[in-house]
């Protein structure tokens, strides 16, 4: 009797590789070569599944992100409109190594979504679906009542999708400063700028202010991350956190803007 070969499991066991590969050592070390080295598969038989290394990064691509939104699913256990969306956005945040590695990985396909056609309109494909689902638990929200009816949700999923980006890809360039608790700090800024239209950005703005991580905590953060920082850096980064989240998120709340860029 012949042998069942499952194609979608060797598939998914070289994006699997692939996406360890291009999290580690980049995408330019990310050869078929190497990844017939690992996977222990020839290159004949990757290039069987796979045409060339951009059709095996852009199928990486959508490996990890239906792999988050997996975990959003998961996670939702009947949440719906605000609730779902904080846990979407804590979740999509590189606040956990799985994460992280994600967030490299994207970076790197934007890059080269940059320079082509051709991976240009896939990725535009892929931030209309984030699009999508943000206006779906903020249509949810408006249905529970926690926002009002008259709010164009359109232009606030794009404002919330573009600070979540700005957020996410500040956490990968500065990680011994954009730690696990400041980015769930700035998160629930941007929570507390939503609800300032049902009249709730006030409290949740003051209890963001005053959540101060101390350095043991930050210690904690990068050593889960694997990043390792000296204790005087995070002295300096503290004093910075202070001022930066205090002063700066808070007055971009009040005056509506997206300043994530600002911190440095």
């Amino acid at each position: 009797m012949p042998k069942i070969v499952d194609h979608d499991e060797r598939r998914e066991r070289i994006v699997e590789i692939v996406a360890e590969m291009l999290a580690t050592v980049g995408a330019e070390k990310t050869t078929i070569r190497e990844i017939a080295r690992q996977s222990g598969y020839s290159r004949g038989f990757i290039e069987h599944y796979f045409h060339d290394k951009e059709e095996l990064i852009s199928k990486t691509i959508r490996w990890i992100n239906e792999r988050s939104l997996q975990r959003v699913n998961e996670a939702l256990d009947g949440k719906t409109g605000l609730a779902a969306l904080r846990t979407f956005n804590e979740l999509t945040l590189p606040i956990t190594p799985e994460a992280r590695n994600e967030w490299k990985i994207r970076m790197q396909f934007w890059g080269l979504a940059a320079v082509s056609d051709e991976h240009r309109r896939e990725q535009s494909k892929r931030i209309h679906v984030s699009e999508k689902i943000i206006i779906g638990y903020l249509e949810q929200a408006q249905e529970n009542g926690e926002l009002e009816k008259s709010i164009d949700l359109e232009p606030l999923a794009h404002s919330m999708l573009h600070r979540l980006y700005g957020l996410g890809c500040n956490a990968i360039l500065r990680p011994t400063y954009f730690t696990r608790q400041r980015q769930l700090q700035a998160d629930h800024t941007v929570a507390a700028d939503v609800g300032r239209h049902h009249g709730q950005g006030a409290e949740h703005a003051r209890h963001a202010r005053h959540q101060h991580p101390t350095d043991a905590q930050l210690g904690g953060e990068l050593a889960h991350l694997g990043v390792e920082a000296a204790p005087a850096a995070l002295g300096v980064d503290r004093a910075f956190d202070i001022a930066a989240i205090d002063t700066v998120m808070v007055d971009a709340l009040a005056n509506r803007t997206a300043v994530w860029y600002a911190f440095d």
